[in-house]
């Protein structure tokens, strides 16, 4: 009688509101919790990429100076002509330049009842000048200029 009467008192009655959370409680609780942790998570995740993103971005400015810096200290002769090579102090990364003809278009669209006549001037002084920048990863940065 000892033993039935501690059990009863440890459980409880069924008239009386119970104590702690329900399964399905706790379940909502860990769902909840786990949702905010992978949002958590993901705003972190984005904001590495962009980190490493910007850190790319800033070492592909700084090969481009070096490889612009290059070009402009050739005399005028060589500066036209298209080069590529590696970057100096810049292990992986790589570069090229091409050099085209800079064509200017001039429409005429003042007048509304003929069709828009546009001419193209060939600029045998300005050049446009293509860089192109490798990274050791295989992005392409281009920068286009006139020379």
């Amino acid at each position: 009688m000892k033993v039935r009467n501690k059990i009863e008192k440890q459980m409880p009655s069924e008239g009386l509101s119970q104590k702690g959370f329900t399964l399905m409680e706790v379940l909502v609780a860990t769902a909840i919790c786990g949702i905010a942790l992978g949002i958590a998570l993901s705003g972190l995740s984005q904001g590495h990429q962009s980190n490493m993103r910007a850190v790319l971005m800033e070492e592909a400015g700084r090969a481009a100076r070096l490889v612009m810096h290059k070009t402009s200290s050739l005399n005028q002769e060589s500066s036209k002509e298209e080069m590529e090579g590696e970057i100096e102090g810049m292990e992986g990364w790589s570069y090229s330049v091409n050099y085209d003809d800079l064509n200017v278009r001039i429409k005429d669209t003042s007048s509304v009842d003929q069709e828009e006549e546009e001419k193209v001037f060939e600029i045998d002084e300005l050049k446009k000048m293509t860089i192109k920048i490798f990274s050791p990863k295989g992005r392409i940065f281009t920068i286009v200029s006139w020379r």
